[in-house]
């Protein structure tokens, strides 16, 4: 990727950082707020309580994790404050009913499905207003205008003026209308008014908020985001033939036994397995089921609950290893007969 797009600016999910950085170190609940803080000063003040705990997991963090997980190394100018790759995930999600298909298959069903979604977005776009800010994102401002009472203005001019946030400690804010910036750094890194700035601008009477959106959110971008078409293809059978200078073999690798997988693998926190004979803390997620567990290493079901597995009992004839309705179970079919004819005579 860096060689691809060497000006792309190179990310890592902070949720998956998360669940390694656990698996080593335990109780470091300063790294969330230094993750999602847009200003480096707040930031800087996170990793100095966790060196004051322990300078090994800021070394670890450091060596292991060095790409940017954390909102104040963001660039501003890409208006996008994710720290998580959620859309990567929905979109492995959507896809999931089709990942069993070969590779050829696979990728003209992904292909067939984001051609039909880029046509009604961009069906959508076109029904829009021209020039305007997209109506989903003024219904998130207009939403958050309310429940500004702890924030408190002291007005420098007609476009800028500093505010005073009462709410958890007294922090001070400037903002500035004409620049688009505010202090806590919010505006310039999502193109969208911070509550700061919704609390000045709200004041005043007859002020238009979309004046204060940056273009990404705009109509115009949406109609160009989905211009382009995805053309229409025919099946493998009208494909042209291709003459390749090379004979493409079958994998060398061999195909498991059973059903592919389609759902992915739970992590360890989330339930993994124990192997057996593992010693405590120790995980995996083969997905080979329960077999061999022991007690205090069962699964937990949605609730919490561990789901302990053993021999089935049969709910008829109350005997261990079937099950009510198979065939060994003496109270089925001519086996229950003899059973009630042995016990009457």
């Amino acid at each position: 990727v860096k060689n691809v797009f060497p000006n792309a600016e190179q990310r890592e999910c902070f949720y998956h950082l998360v669940r390694n950085f656990k698996k080593r170190f335990r109780g470091f609940g300063q790294i969330y707020p230094a993750a999602r803080a847009y200003r480096e000063d707040i930031f800087y003040d996170n990793i100095a309580k966790m060196v004051s705990e322990s300078a090994q997991a800021v070394k670890w963090l450091q060596t292991n994790h060095k790409l940017l997980w954390y909102r104040c190394g963001f660039n501003p100018e890409i208006k996008c404050d994710y720290i998580t790759s959620n859309i990567a995930e929905s979109f492995n999600n959507w896809i999931r009913d089709h990942k069993d298909l070969p590779v050829a298959d696979l990728a003209d069903k992904i292909r067939e499905m984001i051609m039909v979604l880029w046509n009604k977005r961009r069906n959508i776009a076109y029904r829009l207003p021209e020039g305007r800010i997209l109506p989903a994102i003024m219904h998130q401002l207009k939403a958050n205008t309310r429940g500004l009472g702890h924030l408190k203005i002291v007005p420098c001019s007609n476009w800028s003026a500093e505010v005073w946030d009462h709410s958890s400690r007294v922090e001070r804010h400037i903002v500035k209308l004409h620049q688009r910036t505010c202090t806590c750094l919010e505006w310039q890194h999502t193109g969208k008014p911070c509550q700061h700035v919704l609390a000045y601008v709200t004041r005043h009477r007859g002020v238009d908020l979309e004046q204060f959106v940056h273009d990404y959110y705009s109509v115009n971008r949406l109609r160009a985001a989905y211009g382009r078409e995805i053309e229409p293809m025919t099946d493998k059978t009208q494909w042209p033939q291709v003459d390749l200078p090379f004979l493409v073999g079958a994998p060398l690798a061999k195909l498991p036994v059973g059903r592919r997988r389609k759902l992915r693998m739970k992590g360890w926190m989330e339930g993994g397995h124990r192997k057996k004979g593992s010693k405590d803390g120790e995980f995996t997620n083969d997905g080979e089921g329960e077999k061999g567990c022991d007690n205090d290493a069962a699964p937990t079901n949605g609730k919490g609950k561990k789901m302990i597995r053993g021999p089935m009992t049969c709910k008829k004839c109350g005997e261990k290893g079937h099950r009510q309705a198979s065939a060994k179970c003496p109270l089925n079919g001519t086996a229950k007969k003899r059973y009630e004819l042995i016990f009457f005579i």
